[in-house]
């Protein structure tokens, strides 16, 4: 099957980190914002670091480790974004992000969008071509071998959290008597999973959940809440229901503003260093980053931009990007957690950019 360049992330942030570290590569410290930047341009996360580890050994070989040449690339495509040429004839960029950022531009403007090379297998002869000394074919099938390779470890990685899944949709309570879907609508609650998970649900031949794709690694999924537990939705429901998803959908945002809920704490300090906590506990707190009212007044009271962290399902933080340090500091506790809670969702930072969730921007940074 051909690999695109464009796909939603087939690997966690938590899994490209690793690799980076493995290989202990110099973009290790970095491996967050790298994969924010790749998403960023949406394009697959694994595909870019397989371009990486092929050309490079992710930045630890050859002309790269003097270059920050992501993609070991001969000119930039765009010129201002180089600081010079290597005596070997790549361009050099002034940080490892530079690099990155010229590469996935590369790759959705030169190869994509004016030539409509939009997999591995159409792009290689081009990016790589034999007259170049490459071996085309061994290239396509390394790139291929490694995002293979990347997603199923992260499937292994996640396996605790894969097994509560299969828990939920195949071990009902035992004394659920009710099936009036008008009854159930008014149970529905949406909640927020990576959409690694579904690779799980596929794997283990599971009912197929009912989701919706929301930004970055993210989606929706719907539950019929239980009070102490819930049930996942999935498509044999909603045939069984006639109910379709976008209906789910509304439904499930009015009962979600509906739930009464504490924040706890909520708003902490001013300023730079303001910032807005939701972990109530409720099971929905990282959820609740689908309802933008609930972060209009903090964000028009901090400097800079909003930046949004949903590291696992009972806690949400957001902040401002203003002090670097501060930035810094919450983005490392945000990696931290999202790797080691329970109930992992992601990593990944967030925003509002004209009332929209978006992927957050690490070009927004401070020092960026």
């Amino acid at each position: 099957m051909a690999l695109t360049f464009r796909s939603a992330p087939r690997i966690s942030q938590a899994q490209f980190a690793r690799v980076l570290q493995r290989y202990r590569s110099p973009c290790a410290p970095i491996a967050a914002e790298c994969y924010d930047i790749i998403c960023s341009y949406g394009l697959d996360p694994a595909v870019a670091l397989a371009f990486f580890g092929h050309e490079s050994v992710f930045g630890t070989r050859g002309v790269a480790v003097q270059t920050l040449n992501w993609g070991n690339v001969r000119t930039p495509f765009k010129v201002e974004r180089a600081v010079g040429t290597h005596p070997r004839n790549f361009a050099i960029f002034r940080s490892w992000q530079d690099g990155l950022r010229d590469w996935c531009e590369r790759i959705n403007e030169r190869y994509i969008n004016q030539r409509g090379l939009d997999t591995v297998e159409k792009a290689i002869p081009v990016y790589a071509p034999s007259s170049d000394g490459n071996n085309e074919a061994r290239y396509i099938e390394h790139v291929h071998q490694l995002v293979a390779a990347w997603i199923a470890e992260d499937r292994q990685t996640s396996a605790p959290d894969a097994a509560a899944l299969r828990d939920a949709l195949l071990d009902l309570p035992p004394d659920r008597t009710e099936d009036d879907p008008d009854v159930l609508l008014e149970r529905v609650m949406p909640m927020l999973k990576p959409l690694a998970l579904l690779n799980t649900v596929r794997e283990q031949r599971l009912p197929m959940l009912v989701y919706r794709p929301l930004v970055g690694e993210l989606m929706l999924t719907y539950v019929i809440d239980e009070e102490r537990s819930v049930t996942f939705i999935n498509e044999d429901h909603l045939r069984a229901w006639g109910v379709d998803e976008p209906t789910l959908y509304r439904r499930a945002i009015y009962n979600l503003r509906a739930k009464p809920w504490t924040p706890r704490p909520g708003l902490i300090g001013a300023g730079p260093g303001a910032l807005l906590i939701f972990n109530g506990r409720d099971g929905y707190d990282a959820t609740r980053v689908i309802l933008p009212e609930l972060f209009q007044r903090f964000a028009a009271a901090i400097p800079g931009n909003l930046v949004i962290g949903v590291p696992n399902r009972d806690f949400l933080i957001a902040f401002g990007d203003a002090d670097a340090q501060v930035f810094a500091q919450i983005r490392a506790q945000i990696e931290v957690d999202a790797a080691t809670q329970q109930h992992p969702i992601s990593a990944q930072l967030l925003t509002y950019r004209d009332g929209a969730l978006a992927v957050y921007d690490p070009r927004a940074a401070p020092g960026a």
